[in-house]
């Protein structure tokens, strides 16, 4: 992401999610935020792309979320409302207007760092953040990792049974691939 100048289309089709921030550590991976994708015109929109892939590793992240008066609900609304404006944009096959559109969103970005950046951030009043628990508000706690853990080893364990009890049909190997036909009876010859 660091060279100015746009990858190959393989690097795109292997690496647009990645570009997301969908599974980066500590970024959130909702899917409102999403502002490119396989369709993306990458080519011409590199510059575009790589401003709002700074800001979404930088402001996407955990740390902002819901955790100021200034990175409430109104300010994630425009995060998203800006990530669709560069979604569209680079779908467009008309990019005439490429430089207007850039200082446009780059000043709508700058305005919501900026908001984002504020010194005199508080604490976010909510009556639902005393509910939550301390091991969850900081997600670097043993108790946080060891919660994600059990969740992914029951959510794998309840995959296998389910596999197991009702697809048994998936886990066995085909004995006759498709196209391949066999012969009528035992007396002709399998392959000529």
């Amino acid at each position: 992401m660091r060279n100015p100048a746009s990858s190959s289309l393989n690097w795109w089709e292997e690496n647009w999610p990645l570009v997301n921030g969908l599974f980066l550590p500590q970024i959130l991976p909702d899917p409102l935020f999403i502002f490119c994708g396989c369709e993306t015109k990458f080519i011409i929109y590199w510059p575009l792309i790589r401003l709002a892939f700074d800001f979404a590793t930088t402001y996407k992240r955990i740390e902002f979320w819901h955790t100021s008066e200034h990175t409430s609900a109104a300010f994630w609304e425009e995060v998203e409302v800006v990530a669709a404006r560069i979604k569209n944009a680079c779908k467009n096959e008309n990019h005439e207007d490429f430089d207007m559109t850039f200082r446009k969103i780059k000043n709508d970005l700058d305005a919501l760092a900026s908001r984002a950046n504020q010194s005199n951030r508080k604490l976010y009043d909510s009556e639902f953040l005393d509910d939550i628990p301390s091991w969850l508000r900081n997600r670097h706690s043993g108790k946080f990792r060891l919660k994600n853990k059990f969740l992914y080893i029951f959510r794998l364990s309840r995959e296998v049974f389910y596999r197991h009890t009702f697809e048994r049909y998936k886990l066995k190997a085909r004995l006759v691939y498709e196209g391949v036909d066999s012969p009528p009876s035992g007396k002709e010859r399998a392959f000529k």
